[in-house]
């Protein structure tokens, strides 16, 4: 091979584990603010979900 062909390789090797690397990087991010978000909320009790839940008066006829 000639070393242009060889530095390609080498460089194309580079750029995909960069890539990888930033994925992963996202990925923990994403976890993290996801576990803070759980205790957060474990934290404070149970927090609504927005669903609509069982009626909290009676309604009249």
């Amino acid at each position: 091979m000639f070393e242009f062909e060889i530095h390609q390789l080498h460089a194309a090797d580079l750029h995909r584990e960069a890539a990888r690397h930033r994925l992963v990087r996202a990925v923990r991010k994403a976890r993290k603010a996801d576990r803070a978000r759980l205790a957060q909320y474990e934290a404070e009790g149970q927090v609504s979900t927005g669903e609509p839940g069982p009626e909290r008066f009676t309604r009249a006829a």
